[in-house]
């Protein structure tokens, strides 16, 4: 488990990240912008199972996920706040492949927000 930080280091990132939610929130979104989201364990769970299918009906093998930043369209009048997705990655079940995401296969997004949207960690 190297890859399990302590408490006390996450908030060190999360205190990082103090200037760039404040560009975004003042300068792009005009308002407090969103900094963190929140999946169910049912959610992520039911997630990993269908990337698992994706995955092999694509001749693919599910070997990880990975999590974009990324923003929503202000389209429509929507509040463009800061979200993420989650992409499953796999490697194709041919000789020297090596681990991409998945071609076409489905992401997770629509997480719940923090509360409120721009509290950090701890919440």
């Amino acid at each position: 488990m190297g890859k399990i930080i302590s408490a006390a280091d996450a908030k060190t990132l999360n205190d990082a990240y103090d200037s760039r939610h404040t560009l975004i929130s003042n300068d792009i979104v005009k308002q407090a912008d969103n900094r963190s989201v929140w999946y169910s364990i049912t959610e992520l769970e039911s997630f990993i199972a269908s990337a698992k299918a994706q995955a092999s009906s694509n001749n693919y093998t599910l070997d990880g996920m990975r999590v974009y930043m990324a923003a929503y369209s202000d389209a429509g009048g929507n509040v463009p706040y800061t979200t993420s997705f989650i992409a499953p990655t796999g490697t194709e079940n041919v000789a020297g492949a090596s681990s991409q995401d998945i071609p076409g296969a489905d992401a997770l997004n629509e997480g719940g927000m923090g509360v409120p949207p721009d509290a950090g960690y701890p919440q």
